[in-house]
């Protein structure tokens, strides 16, 4: 019994800091971002990086996330293009998790990226050179 009752306690302190969240959610600029990634994620990004509204542009709130881009290059050398991850890591994490959300709900994202990774799969992987 003693499992019951702490899986109840356990249910009942989510379902009331979701609650909580989803309220705060609805009193800042984050209400904008929620319909979006939900209302936890647009919590952690404006708790994390602030109200977008507040850059001069998309790609600065971007950049504040660590969500642009960078090469690292020499002379003759091309490297690969990746995300800088300058900016808090919890708000990557939190976008990461909405996107698989995402895709798992949306039924047009899910067979986007089902195809592509039974392409990906057939596809035989070319030796990589350092």
């Amino acid at each position: 019994m003693a499992i019951a009752e702490d899986a109840y306690r356990a249910h009942r302190a989510f379902t009331t800091a979701k609650t909580k969240v989803d309220q705060l959610t609805a009193a800042t600029p984050a209400a904008m971002l929620a319909p979006v990634v939900g209302h936890t994620t647009a919590a952690a990004v404006f708790a994390e990086v602030g109200d977008a509204r507040s850059f001069p542009c998309a790609r600065a709130f971007l950049k504040a996330m660590g969500l642009n881009l960078k090469e690292k290059s020499s002379g003759t050398v091309q490297g690969q293009i990746k995300i800088t991850k300058r900016g808090p890591s919890r708000v990557r994490q939190y976008l990461w998790l909405a996107v698989f959300r995402w895709i798992q709900t949306d039924p047009i994202a899910n067979a986007c990226t089902s195809a592509r990774s039974s392409v990906t799969a057939a596809a035989p992987r070319e030796p990589q050179s350092h």
